[in-house]
This record gives C-alpha cells, sequence and structure tokens, in this order.
C-alpha cells in the first residue's frame, strides 16, 4: 500500500488546497494532513460554516490569531515531519520561552503529543539552567492572559518541593536580579518565605 511522506509536502504549493496566515507569515497547506493530526483542524476544514475560514477563487484560507509565528510554524513543522527542533537544547532563556509558546501553541490546537514533547523539553530546560537564566525567564512575558500562566508555570518549577530547588533558590538569593523581582512581587516574596522555612 503506498504512503505519503509528508514532509516532502512541508509549505509546498504541490497539492495544497488550503492556507494558513499567521502574523505576517502564509504557509501552503494541505487539509488532510492537517485533518488527520488535529481535531481542532479537522473541524475548520470541514463543510460548516466558519468564522476563521475564507474561501476566494476556490482556495480556502485559515487566518490564525494570537499565536506565536515562530510556534505556529514549529507546530506545522511537527504536523508534517513529526520534528519540530532539529538541534540540541540551548540553555538560554529565549529556548525557554520559545519552547513553552510551543507547548502552549500545540495546546491551543489539539495536539497532544507534541504538547507533551514541548512541555517536556521547557522542563528539562527550567530544572538544570543557571541562576542567570533563571532571572531572565522570571523578568520574560507573555502578555495578559499569557503572562500569568508563563508566570505561574516558572514559579512552580522554581518552587518544586525538593532538595535541588532549595539549592537553586538560595543560589537565586544571591543574585541582585532575582532579589529586585522578589521585592516588586509580594506573591513570589511570601513563596521564597514559605520554601526556605519549610527547608531549613
Amino acid at each position: 500500500m503506498p504512503t505519503i511522506n509528508t514532509a516532502d509536502l512541508f509549505n509546498k504549493d504541490a497539492f495544497s488546497d488550503l492556507t494558513l496566515t499567521y502574523g505576517t507569515r502564509h504557509f501552503h497547506a494541505h487539509q488532510l494532513v492537517l485533518a488527520t493530526q488535529s481535531d481542532y483542524f479537522r473541524k475548520l476544514c470541514s463543510p460548516a460554516p466558519n468564522a476563521l475560514l475564507s474561501e476566494s477563487a476556490g482556495r480556502k484560507t485559515i487566518k490564525l490569531e494570537g499565536d506565536a509565528e515562530d510556534a505556529v510554524e514549529a507546530m506545522l513543522r511537527w504536523i508534517y515531519t513529526f520534528e519540530y527542533d532539529a538541534g540540541p537544547l540551548r540553555f538560554t532563556a529565549e529556548a525557554f520561552t520559545w519552547h513553552y509558546e510551543v507547548w502552549a501553541t500545540a495546546e491551543k490546537y489539539g495536539l497532544p503529543k507534541l504538547a507533551n514533547l514541548a512541555r517536556g523539553r521547557v522542563e528539562v530546560l527550567g530544572s538544570r539552567c543557571g541562576v542567570d537564566v533563571l532571572v531572565q525567564i522570571l523578568g520574560m512575558g507573555r502578555g495578559e492572559e499569557g503572562e500569568r500562566c508563563y508566570r505561574e508555570f516558572v514559579l512552580e518549577l522554581l518552587f518544586r518541593d525538593d532538595a535541588f530547588s532549595l539549592r537553586r533558590l538560595r543560589g537565586l538569593l544571591r543574585d541582585e536580579g532575582f532579589l529586585r523581582f522578589v521585592g516588586g512581587d509580594g506573591e513570589v516574596g511570601v513563596r521564597v518565605i514559605r520554601v526556605l522555612r519549610d527547608g531549613v
């Protein structure tokens, strides 16, 4: 039985029957490929009317809004190739935030395998990066609702109940940037005090 290598179709106009737009970018997509990977896209590609779907000259267009462009592209790469980041993990605040955005995007568009993969990379980065990177991560935001979720997740990683987290927190308390962060956020200050009190 013949099989289709969807990686060969990644952002190719050949056999494309759908255009995805996100931010300033557009992507030559294939309804069959998207629909087999995501219930979200299956519903969007169905014949039922949908506010995100428009049609012009016989070609459908779906406009995706509110997502980081690089995260959407990573998601699409995964849908077509089952890879989204081929390089080694980089222990930087930017890499942490990017993997977090891929995770959030995968959750939004109903791709649990990609979401689990990206979350796993976020957790590895968050648990192994240095103090200076953690301070940068805490200072990076994602805007309104995303900011709240991002901040909660970072604090959850930071305040895990284990000896390593306690050692790292003590290291963070020697960093002026982290002390400024804690000084400006009463909730974080209370968490720090509780961890230090309970961990002594």
